[in-house]
């Protein structure tokens, strides 16, 4: 299976949450964090595969959901079949918006290099948070069935009534 994580930066925020679905916790080794010419191409960018054999890529646009809704409709008109299809997945991150304008700016002439790292930094600084999005998106979303099977879920331990 293709998973593609669509979030509003494509190797910032979202390369982090896509690090933390794959298990990486060091994305500065990441040979494609805060490539801005990447970022302004909107390429879609291998990050690596799971331990289930799915290959998990990312993209930047500034509206995640319409490419969830036209690989839907793609997926309607082709007869691939479900191994073969590409899922997307849209992402939210909490104060994407700013790393996002961050990007933007990076592309002023004279000053844009201030903001790319600038940019970088936000991320590495938010990278506990965004890794562990990474890691619960991938629970909660059931990127893969039998990931779910695998996991051990503790409960609370009951009290004795004695």
């Amino acid at each position: 299976m293709r998973i593609l994580l669509v979030g509003k930066t494509g190797v910032f925020d979202t390369l982090a949450v896509a690090c933390g679905c794959l298990n990486k916790t060091n994305i500065i080794n990441c040979s494609y964090f805060g490539d801005l010419g990447l970022e302004n191409s909107k390429a879609i960018v291998k990050i690596g595969t799971d331990r289930m054999d799915s290959e998990l890529y990312v993209v930047g646009y500034k509206a995640p959901e319409i490419i969830n809704t036209i690989n839907q409709e793609l997926g309607l008109l082709t007869n691939i079949n479900k191994p073969e299809r590409l899922r997307v997945i849209p992402i939210s991150i909490k104060g994407e918006n700013a790393t996002w304008l961050l990007t933007k700016l990076a592309n002023v002439p004279l000053i844009g290099s201030l903001f790319l790292k600038w940019a970088k930094q936000r991320t590495l600084n938010r990278s506990p948070y965004l890794l562990e999005y990474g890691k619960n998106l991938y629970i909660e979303k059931n990127v893969n069935a039998n990931v779910k099977k695998d996991l051990i879920f503790a409960a609370k331990p009951q009290k004795n009534k004695s």
